[in-house]
């Protein structure tokens, strides 16, 4: 008698997003085009971080607070996200980091937060630096990508360096195959560039990795195509469903 093959299980992603201004954008798009249903948690609207999930993946976006202000307070999701980033990492799950979702990231695996040297703003190249692993053998050597930050991840022990530009050491960072952090900004959309320019102050903070409005623009024109193709491939190695992870006994 002829079995049945089981049908495979959708990847299920579990998103943080932390502002109104920072959405998953076009991360959002390709998970949906991949079939990989998507659940976000909004901290704006104060939205519950769990201690534990049944998703496959955990995804972390960018926000509007710094993490490196000495008399900020941070809020609460700060030290809750981070515990629930490390219960992913501890359950063999995957994890992607961007912008201030790299930077928890890097907080969760003890790593620091710090001032970089001056704010990143615009469209800058970014090159490979070490050894590529996992989802991020398919970008290439070099690549234009949004950048919008003025502070910066130590590596956690035990972690890759990925990716650098002239103005940030560390752009992006790996733990084994599975977890990535990225301080790029890949997930952007034209919406995201329109609303950042409206509500972030970093683009017009004087410095030379700050370009201005209307070469962030036409950048838009030349670079998203580019840029959106590589999260396809990207996000189609990351959210494969080769080896998920047993639910947790």
């Amino acid at each position: 008698m002829a079995t049945t093959a089981k049908p495979k299980r959708p990847t299920r992603i579990l998103a943080i997003q932390h502002d109104a201004a920072d959405p998953p954008g076009a991360v959002s798009e390709v998970a949906r085009e991949l079939g990989c249903p998507m659940e976000v948690l909004r901290m704006d609207r104060g939205d519950a971080i769990p201690a534990q999930s049944d998703a496959d993946v955990l995804m972390s976006f960018g926000g509007g607070i710094s993490l490196t202000d000495p008399d900020f307070v941070r809020p609460e999701w700060v030290e809750t996200e981070q515990s629930l980033m490390r219960w992913f990492v501890q359950s063999g799950r995957k994890v992607l980091g961007i912008c201030q979702g790299a930077q928890v990231l890097a907080l969760s695996l003890g790593a620091e937060v710090r001032r970089n040297r001056g704010p990143e703003v615009g469209w800058h190249p970014v090159r490979r630096v070490g050894r590529q692993t996992g989802a991020a053998s398919v970008l290439p050597d070099q690549f234009t990508a949004l950048h919008w930050h003025r502070d910066t991840f130590d590596l956690p022990h035990g972690a890759t360096r990925l990716f650098a530009s002239d103005a940030t050491e560390n752009q992006g960072f790996a733990v084994g195959d599975r977890v990535f952090g990225f301080q790029f900004h890949l997930e952007a959309t034209p919406r995201t560039i329109e609303i950042f320019l409206a509500v972030s102050p970093l683009c017009r903070s004087p410095s030379l990795f700050v370009q201005s409005e209307q070469q962030i623009t036409e950048g838009a024109a030349v670079h998203l195509p580019t840029q959106r193709a590589w999260l396809v491939q990207f996000l189609a190695h990351f959210l494969s469903d080769q080896d998920k992870p047993s639910a947790p006994k």
